[in-house]
């Protein structure tokens, strides 16, 4: 199976670990009954992983740098 150049980033594996931890605050917030607070940071959290793929999608490298 062939890889995606935005795979091997180490913005992207970054990303994802910064993702993974904003979503155990998420939970922590659900415990805490603050859920609209913990959807926006869910929704924040997963724009940052989400934005690299797309980015490297981009048909110019100036829009690879905006994403």
């Amino acid at each position: 199976m062939s890889k995606f150049s935005f795979e091997d980033m180490n913005i992207r594996i970054l990303s994802i670990g910064i993702v993974d931890d904003l979503l155990k605050i998420d939970d922590d917030l659900e415990s805490e009954h603050l859920f609209r607070f913990g959807e926006q940071l869910k929704g924040a959290a997963m724009s940052i992983s989400n934005n690299i793929p797309k980015g490297s999608g981009s048909d110019s490298k100036r829009n690879l740098i905006i994403f």
